[in-house]
């Protein structure tokens, strides 16, 4: 299945409020990327295109190595989507699947870790209710 001209979708990776999320074949550039489609019935609403539009321009300004970097906002074939950065992992649904009930040690070494790399953009950005927002100074 492709998406307009360049894109070759390779699986979906998962649904949520605002669409899906793809893997999908950079044709042009040749590499794997994620696609982000918007629902059809929510593009169609001017104010959900702009803060999903700010969203994006927001996001773009964290360059830190543990958040994904967003590329551009697209449409295609009617349409609309956003191209990220595709980083291969397993999700933690999966991970508990397999080896079920992580230990404490595991969940804490998470949480540290992610939680001493985030401090630094913490202070410019917070998230609230999944939207990127500056802080203000």
């Amino acid at each position: 299945m492709r998406l307009g001209k360049r894109y070759e979708i390779v699986q979906m990776l998962g649904e949520g409020g605002m669409g899906a999320d793809y893997k999908a074949r950079d044709l042009e550039l040749d590499c794997l990327v994620a696609l982000k489609v918007i629902r059809p019935e929510l593009a169609v609403h001017e104010q959900v295109l702009q803060r999903f539009k700010q969203e994006l321009i927001l996001a773009r300004k964290i360059t830190q190595k543990n958040v994904i970097r967003i590329f551009d906002l697209g449409e295609a074939d009617g349409v609309k989507f956003i191209t990220m950065e595709f980083i291969e992992g397993r999700d933690l649904t999966s991970v508990i699947k397999e080896k079920g009930r992580l230990a404490f040690e595991e969940c804490a070494d998470a949480r540290v870790s992610l939680q001493s790399k985030s401090q630094r953009w913490k202070k410019k950005w917070k998230v609230c209710n999944g939207t990127i927002m500056p802080q203000p100074r």
